[in-house]
Parts: C-alpha cells; structure tokens; sequence
C-alpha cells in the first residue's frame, strides 16, 4: 500500500513540474513577446521625434539666415542645442552612485563590463560608455572607437 502511494506521489510530483516548465515557457515566450513589440514601438517614436527635431533644425536654420549679425550668435546656439537633444535620442545616463557601485561589483567579480566617462575631443562634454574588454585584458590606447551621443564625433579611446 505504501509503495502504491508512493508511486502515485512520484508521478503526481512529475506531472506538477511538466505543467510549471510548460507554463514557465509559455511565460517567457510571452515576456519576450511584450519585449520585442515595445522596442518596435520604442524606435517608431524615436524616429516620429528626429523627424521633429529635423523640421525645429530647418526652421531655426531658415531664422539664422534671415537673422541680422547681432542674433545670429543666439539662433547658432539653439541650432547646436538642438543637433545635441536630436543626437541623444535613444541614449540614457546611468546616475553615478549607480555606476560607481555597479563598477565595483563588475570589477570585484570579474563579470561583464565597466560603465566608463569620457571626455568628447569634440564638444567637450562628458558622456559614458561601455568598456566590454575583459578586466584582465589590458587595452591599447586609442585602438576602441566610441562615439559622443552629444555631437557625434569619433573618439579614440
């Protein structure tokens, strides 16, 4: 008797896990449903705003060719601000307590990669970006390309 229960027991717990995997992946197929959908409509947004930005571009560069000289330095300015926000679409900035922490824990284990700042040779504003070489790995310097979200220049690092 006790090994019939024991039987149906074993086969009760069998069952229970195929039903939890099968709806663990059904779960998960979902999730990345959802995932890939946004991002599609994430880029569709992205794109609707840089086409704004392009029409604000053309309307301030139209303003700065009629402008008199005293306030062509003004609209140069927004036209630069401008080509910087379009620029950046898309690009997000992690708080630096956050960074600094996440930093030592990738530096402390030896996982993945660091999140580092750099200065553009360009603009000269501070952006950040992602150092996938490996920490043991020492990297020559100037041999990565990154590129300022700001401006869009190239920068050696």
């Amino acid at each position: 008797m006790v090994a019939v229960l024991a039987v149906l027991f074993t086969i009760g717990a069998i069952i229970a896990a195929i039903i939890i995997h099968l709806n663990n992946k059904k779960h998960k197929q979902r999730t990345e449903d959802f995932f890939k959908e946004q991002e599609i409509i994430y880029k569709k947004r992205q794109e609707e705003i840089k086409k704004d930005f392009d029409i604000l571009i053309k309307v301030k560069e139209k303003e700065y060719r009629k402008a008199e000289k005293k306030d062509r330095k003004e609209i140069k300015k927004e036209i630069i601000e401008l080509k910087k926000d379009k620029i950046s679409i898309g690009f997000y900035r992690i708080p630096e307590a956050v960074e600094d922490s996440i930093n030592n824990i990738r530096s402390k284990y030896g996982v993945g990669y660091r999140i580092c700042k750099t200065k553009c040779f360009g603009c000269k504003e501070n952006f950040q970006y992602k150092d996938e070489t490996i920490n043991n790995i020492v990297q020559v310097v100037g041999s990565k390309k990154v590129f300022c979200p700001y401006c869009g220049a190239e920068n050696f690092i």
